[in-house]
């Protein structure tokens, strides 16, 4: 088995500490240097797909992370600066909590079937928001979670 530069697994360990790759993608990287810069090779070593090797690289390349010499060939790129994150999906925070008076609740079990189809009339009515209308039927299994 070929031996890979130790200053390129210096990189490539450095750009998996710093999140701008994940483990897969490091190897890959490491495979793709390791054996002659061979996509053919790397991907067959790897037990994958070519197409799927080259869509790693290639999302690499279009990340600055790689910088692409020719067809199937690449070269780790030097200007850590132009590296451009993978997006993170942001984290939705949960609903707040739902506190319902006993009034609220009794007028809900009483009314909402009446303000079923009109619920911002039945917002306006006990002054809460629409949402709150909704979430409060669910609580009270007036209505069921689409």
């Amino acid at each position: 088995m070929p031996d890979l530069d130790p200053e390129i697994n210096e990189r490539i360990e450095g750009l998996l500490n710093q999140e701008y790759i994940t483990e897969d993608q490091s190897k890959v990287l490491k495979a793709y240097f390791m054996y002659g810069r061979s996509s053919k090779v790397a991907s067959e070593k790897l037990n994958m797909h070519p197409t799927g090797f080259a869509h790693v690289t290639s999302s690499l390349a279009h990340r600055n992370i790689l910088e692409k010499l020719g067809r199937g060939k690449f070269i780790l790129a030097d200007d850590e600066s132009a590296f451009i994150m993978p997006f993170v999906e942001p984290e939705i925070p949960p609903d707040p909590p739902l506190n319902m008076t006993e009034q609220e609740k009794n007028w809900m079990l009483e009314n909402y079937s009446d303000y079923r189809s009109k619920r911002s009339e039945a917002a306006r009515i006990l002054k809460r928001s629409k949402f709150d209308i909704c979430r409060m039927a669910i609580e009270l299994k007036l209505d069921a979670k689409r």
